[in-house]
């Protein structure tokens, strides 16, 4: 990986690295990268200690041991709970709750989380 002119390299044990799920560290990174731009100094220790603390709500968050939360909006989102629920229970497939606002991709959705899926859960809108 090439380093860009002006960034140090920092090495963090994340939330996101105890979860087993690590799109955040993109949004960190770019996050870090906002900061650098605009010229915010921020201490290397605060950096850590927020990075090593951080919640990621509904995103591969564990409801209790079997029940797996992710709040992805796109294909490209819905991969990694997928490959991350195949990482963390093998084999089995899962029964997956899925809602899709209607401007989304629901056929790219579906695509994604295909492979991991016994059932699928499709609540209705009455209207």
């Amino acid at each position: 990986m090439r380093r860009a002119a002006g960034f140090r390299e920092t090495t963090v044990r994340s939330a996101a690295d105890r979860a087993q799920w690590h799109p955040s560290k993109q949004n960190a990174a770019l996050a870090l990268s906002a900061l650098h731009t605009a010229k915010i100094e921020v201490n290397d220790n605060a950096i850590a200690r927020g990075l090593a603390t951080v919640v990621w709500p509904a995103r591969f968050q564990r409801w209790d041991e079997r029940t797996i939360i992710d709040g992805a909006h796109n294909p490209a989102g819905a991969r990694t709970p997928g490959r991350d629920v195949a990482e963390t229970f093998g084999d089995q497939q899962a029964t997956l709750v899925l809602a899709v606002l209607q401007e989304k991709d629901v056929a790219g959705i579906c695509a994604a989380l295909g492979p991991i899926a016994r059932r699928w859960l499709l609540p209705i809108d009455p209207q």
